[in-house]
Formats: structure tokens, sequence, C-alpha cells
């Protein structure tokens, strides 16, 4: 749960268990063809509503 409505991406992602290193935060808004990706560094701040996505930085192709 989040207490303070200003939080950093990376902050939102270790809070979901999730290594910044790894992903990126972004976040989806109603019609915007693309998401929005934030900084790890970038504060957010959440208002009731705001979907949020992960998107990993890298993957290995099989």
């Amino acid at each position: 749960m989040v207490t303070d409505s200003a939080q950093t991406a990376a902050a939102l992602l270790r809070l979901a268990g999730l290594d910044p290193s790894a992903y990126n935060l972004a976040e989806v808004r109603h019609g915007h063809g693309e998401p929005k990706r934030y900084d790890d560094a970038e504060t957010i701040r959440i208002r009731n509503g705001d979907k949020f996505v992960t998107v990993r930085q890298c993957a290995q192709v099989a």
C-alpha cells in the first residue's frame, strides 16, 4: 500500500518486489498510444485511478 502520493519510480518498483536496474515503470494514459516511461529517480505523483505497468529493460531470446 502506498501512503505517500509522491514516490520515485525506483521506490514504486521496489514496493512491487522488482529490481529497478532490470525494470522500468511506465504510466498508461487514456488516449495516448504509448505508455509514459519514468526514469528511476523521477518523482511520480500518484492519483486515484492511475495505471502503471512494468517494462523489462532486456530479456534473453531463446
